[in-house]
């Protein structure tokens, strides 16, 4: 008799931890579904209310907690916190030659970007390439987006034939695995728009914009982040060019997604005020400057 209460306590306990497997992943999904939304505060809610249950999963569920808690802490700009939760995402994982630490190490990259420690995100992105080209192949979306990661590098560090190259091979990638309503394909569209008007070329700046611009606005809604960031890219281009009233309409639209979604602290509603305020003051609207320059 007892044999078969211990056979029976083994086989419910077995139960219970495929169930908290399960309980883990749907949590992940439901994370990176918010995630992708642009619900980052809610993202974060989500996260640390979950704390104690992904303390006692495996360390790939542990390192994936952290690593979407180190990029949601980036996309609110709260970059020390980031940093904690990246670091430590890295150290949780054991095996340093798996896609899982490839993954730890592309994150980091993307910490030290945007605090502006190129070298340093270089370094991390470059080590996390061939790892993913061993473990993933070279059509993987997360070996895209360490290529398009690397172009964002030289992009900043002024290397544009790279940053080219890089990107160039990332769309490509994204759109044959992805698809073209796939928000990284997007976002490659958006980042070479960014490179081409850098470089003085308005034509193909404008073309990249705009598809961007289309397919964002047809599959994230015009209050996503990422659809006012292809507005307020769009009026970028346009002031650079001398379209003011374009510039204008454009920014307006985007500092009232910003606002709405981010709140009258981020960095990309500031953004939205100051570069209105130049555009009022370059055209002699003194009077409209006055609200909006900082």
């Amino acid at each position: 008799m007892k044999k078969i209460i211990l056979l029976s306590t083994i086989f419910l306990l077995g139960n219970i931890s495929i169930l908290q497997a399960q309980n883990i992943d749907t949590l992940l999904n439901q994370v990176r579904n918010l995630f992708d939304a642009g619900k980052y505060s809610e993202t974060l809610d989500l996260l640390k209310s979950n704390e104690k249950a992904f303390q006692k999963a495996k360390p790939e569920k542990q390192a994936a907690y952290l690593d979407l808690t180190g990029q949601t802490y980036i996309k609110l700009s709260k970059f020390p916190e980031a940093e904690e939760s990246l670091l430590k995402a890295q150290s949780v994982l054991k095996n340093k030659k798996s896609a899982d630490y490839a993954n730890a190490l592309s994150s980091l990259g993307v910490l030290y970007r945007n605090t502006g420690n190129y070298e340093k995100s270089e370094s991390f992105y470059l080590e996390a390439l061939p790892i993913q080209e061993k473990f993933l192949g070279k059509e993987h979306p997360e070996y895209a987006n360490t290529l398009n990661n690397l172009g964002i590098v030289y992009y900043n560090m002024g290397n544009y034939a790279q940053t080219e190259k890089y990107f160039l091979e990332a769309k490509n990638i994204r759109e044959k695995v992805l698809g073209q309503e796939h928000p990284d394909y997007t976002m490659s569209l958006n980042n070479l728009g960014n490179l081409y008007s850098e470089m003085g070329d308005f034509s193909k700046a404008e073309i990249y914009y705009l598809e961007a611009k289309t397919i964002r606005e047809k599959v994230l809604g015009r209050e996503h982040p990422n659809y006012a960031i292809s507005l307020n890219n769009l009026a970028s281009l346009y002031y650079k060019f001398g379209n003011y009233a374009d510039a204008e309409k454009n920014w307006l639209e985007a500092k009232t997604i910003f606002e709405k979604v981010f709140g009258k602290e981020h960095p990309n509603y500031a953004n939205s005020l100051n570069n209105l305020g130049v555009l009022y003051r370059n055209i002699g609207n003194n009077y409209e400057a006055e609200k909006y320059y900082l």
